[in-house]
């Protein structure tokens, strides 16, 4: 989570270097400011937890079903 937090609070420019390493800004330095004293354990997919999020991040489940579509001929398209 720290790195993922330190990325998240730089910049980074993938046309420079696509290294986590590498991310611009001085040490400290945040190009998104979160308020970290109100954080919540933020519950993913599976149950997994993670502890210590803070309230502005959000976890989107997203679709669980599959859309299954189903396929025409050249012949039903054009006609």
């Amino acid at each position: 989570m720290s790195v993922c937090h330190f990325i998240f609070s730089r910049g980074f420019d993938v046309t420079s270097d696509i290294r986590l390493l590498y991310c611009k800004g001085a040490p400290g330095s945040r190009l998104v400011h979160l308020e970290e004293d109100n954080t919540r354990d933020l519950v993913v997919s599976d149950g997994v937890v993670v502890p210590n999020v803070p309230v502005e991040i959000h976890c989107s489940m997203g679709k669980t079903a599959i859309e299954r579509k189903s396929v025409c001929t050249f012949h039903e398209v054009v006609s």
